[in-house]
């Protein structure tokens, strides 16, 4: 959803179905692996990913063949080491040794911590490079919207000389029907805004807030 609000506030507000994307607490190095190079990495690179981030979320303190425990965190200058536990929020992905920043911003983009499957639901995923290869998903599981549904709710907003403000939260639904019930699990306020390229940037902006699915405002 794309406007202008007050006649001068870009505004763009993103709903995302948590289920459409790979939870990293639950998923094994297969399907991890076989995104990470669905991202372009090398072969290479995506084992090292992989390994780095199931070490970051085990209970142990031995080292994958390509991963980082205590040791390699050390000899990386890092005043950290791995979190040897399920990872909380996608801002953690920022704690691995060495992880460029552009892939840091496609895994918070297609990946999550909370949607309560490993498994996501390709007819839900915000990026179909997310849904390779079909031999992981659960063949074609419902994708109705109920209780225990989780959603990302993304809302930017750019103010006159590029100021940005931005709002994450993560929604639980609880209860469906007449008195459906949302609660808030985790809510994030200055959020760094990455800009993408010009022609996919604020598009399909019309005045006054109306509807851009079908133009219908």
């Amino acid at each position: 959803f794309n406007c202008i609000w007050n006649g001068s506030i870009e505004l763009r507000v993103e709903v995302e179905d948590e289920r459409g994307k790979i939870n990293v607490n639950l998923t094994e190095d297969g399907l991890l692996f076989d995104y990470f190079q669905s991202l372009g990495l090398s072969a290479d690179e995506a084992r090292k990913l992989t390994d780095q981030l199931l070490d970051f979320r085990d209970l142990d303190s031995a080292a994958r063949p390509s991963g980082a425990e205590e040791l390699e965190y050390t000899t990386a200058g890092l005043p950290f080491g791995p979190k040897n536990a399920a990872l909380d929020a996608r801002e953690e992905f920022d704690q691995l040794p060495g992880l460029d920043p552009e892939v840091s911003r496609q895994l918070r983009r297609s990946l999550t911590t909370i949607s309560g499957r490993g498994n996501l639901l390709p007819a839900l995923s915000p990026s179909t490079s997310a849904t390779h290869p079909d031999t992981h998903h659960d063949g074609a599981p419902s994708t109705a919207i109920g209780p225990g549904t989780q959603f990302l709710v993304r809302s930017v907003a750019r103010m006159p000389g590029d100021l940005v403000f931005s709002r994450e939260a993560h929604l639980l639904l609880d209860s469906t029907g007449v008195e459906s019930r949302v609660s808030i699990k985790s809510w994030l306020r200055g959020v760094r805004v990455q800009d993408e390229p010009q022609a996919r940037r604020w598009t399909a902006i019309r005045q006054g807030c109306r509807d851009v699915a079908g133009d219908r405002g």
